[in-house]
């Protein structure tokens, strides 16, 4: 028997998107201009989890888009309390920052945790693999079985060969 399947795994990607505008002192746009941009993640004791340093360039409004993690891993564990993001900017793209803010993170970038599921259990791999009539009998290696059920087979859409099956469909 011929089995042709395909496996992809998706992971998390462990970025965060923040966007903002930059202002001056007296509240206008901070025009087509190199900054330097502070993340801290902080825990609700204020302990800094996390801190990386991005320059980028503002547009015409003062618009800028950066990713957290771009730098540095986000190795943060997400389940463990309340998280905030802490924001300081350098608007002449040197490192004499002034604070921008602190925010707490709301549920999206709680997300990343569920890339590890909290206390999931060890995956489940396919232990076996049988076609039993027109059905794919698939055995996991937790003891289960899933039985996928396959079209059946007409004379000119199935050729046997040894223990090969090739099952063609509108001639692909």
């Amino acid at each position: 028997m011929v089995l042709n399947y395909n496996l992809s795994y998706t992971q998390v990607p462990q970025k965060i998107p923040y966007q903002a505008i930059a202002r001056n002192a007296q509240g206008q746009p901070i025009s087509n201009q190199l900054i330097s941009v502070k993340f801290n993640i902080l825990d609700s004791a204020s302990f800094n989890l996390f801190e990386e340093i991005q320059n980028t360039s503002t547009n015409n409004l003062g618009l800028f888009q950066l990713n957290l993690g771009e730098v540095n891993t986000l190795n943060i564990d997400w389940a463990s309390g309340a998280k905030f993001l802490k924001v300081s900017i350098d608007i002449n793209g040197g490192i004499d920052f002034v604070d921008f803010g602190t925010s707490p993170f709301l549920s999206v970038p709680y997300a990343l945790y569920a890339a590890n599921a909290g206390n999931a259990q060890s995956p489940v791999s396919i232990s076996n693999i049988n076609l039993i009539g027109n059905d794919l009998v698939i055995t996991l290696s937790d003891g289960s079985v899933q039985t996928v059920p396959l079209p059946s087979f007409s004379s000119n859409s199935q050729q046997q060969n040894n223990q090969t099956l090739i099952y063609t469909t509108n001639g692909f």
